[in-house]
């Protein structure tokens, strides 16, 4: 894939997690994925399902939350991304 390719995917992701399509992190992120850096948060799963309920906790404490892409870096494969996240905390 072109970098242009990978940071378009990486623009989907975050447009359908903002939606509160969650259920699209299992067709981008492995089944056995390894989240080197989790959120402190106690109880979570490891793996996919920990990234999943950290994002539901983030969604349901802010029901107007979303995320914004504020820098996209794409060589190769990879792609970094630097994001704000924003919502009122109910």
């Amino acid at each position: 894939m072109s970098t242009e390719e990978n940071k378009k995917i990486i623009r989907w992701l975050y447009e359908e997690t903002n939606k509160g399509n969650l259920a699209a992190m299992d067709e981008f992120f492995a089944p056995n994925l390894v989240d080197h850096n989790p959120p402190p948060i106690p109880g979570l799963a490891p793996g996919l399902e920990g990234v999943k309920q950290s994002f539901a906790i983030f969604y349901n404490a802010t029901p107007d939350g979303y995320h914004t892409i504020e820098d996209m870096i794409a060589e190769g494969d990879k792609v970094v991304v630097r994001i704000t996240a924003r919502g009122t905390h109910r």
